[in-house]
């Protein structure tokens, strides 16, 4: 099967990537920074990496391509803090970029990787998916949002939806709101309160 991992180098790409190539699988990697330390066998000549930003011109390498795991993100949930609209670009735009190229591409299958910070604060580990999530930072709201399922089927149609909720979600955890955003044309006023 071909693969394409985005974020093939990092911490769990990296393992993703050495396991499909010990199996004999072509794998396409993209990563903006990658970690040649991190791969065990990184000249395999079943995989091609390419040195790229998810925003780039990278469309044409989804072509033919079985599966995509997206695992490319902004991971620190201190730093997201700080930088809201970075830490959104990247994870939230970031993904549904990846998700037109595959609807492009007719992939047969988009694995997303979320992670558990979606879910806050918990008592019961291993943590199961049905628990309500819980984000308690820009970067796990931004997980949140990826698993939409609003997003996943129709990524161009929720763009703005996906943005504005990052933003008013974020605000929430910041007790601080803009004063309106425009979503579908229409006008909204965010108002949150510490409770």
């Amino acid at each position: 099967m071909k693969f394409l991992l985005t974020g093939f180098s990092g911490f769990l790409g990296s393992h993703l990537t050495d396991r499909l190539l010990a199996e004999g699988h072509e794998v396409i990697g993209i990563d903006r920074s990658i970690k040649f330390g991190n791969l065990k066998d990184y000249k395999n000549p079943k995989l091609k990496m390419y040195h790229e930003n998810i925003f780039g011109n990278i469309g044409t390498l989804f072509e033919g391509v079985d599966v995509v795991f997206h695992l490319a993100a902004l991971t620190r949930p201190q730093w997201s803090i700080k930088h809201p609209f970075e830490t959104n670009e990247v994870n939230v735009n970031g993904t549904i970029k990846i998700l037109e190229h595959c609807r492009d591409a007719k992939v047969k299958r988009v694995v997303f990787m979320s992670s558990s910070n979606l879910y806050g604060e918990v008592n019961q580990y291993p943590t199961p998916e049905d628990i309500k999530p819980n984000p308690m930072n820009t970067y796990a709201l931004s997980k949140q949002i990826g698993v939409s399922p609003k997003l996943i089927t129709n990524p161009v149609k929720h763009r703005e939806m996906a943005r504005n909720l990052a933003i008013g979600i974020h605000n929430s955890i910041l007790h601080w709101s803009p004063d309106v955003f425009v979503l579908g044309g229409k006008k909204y006023q965010y108002r949150y309160t510490k409770g």
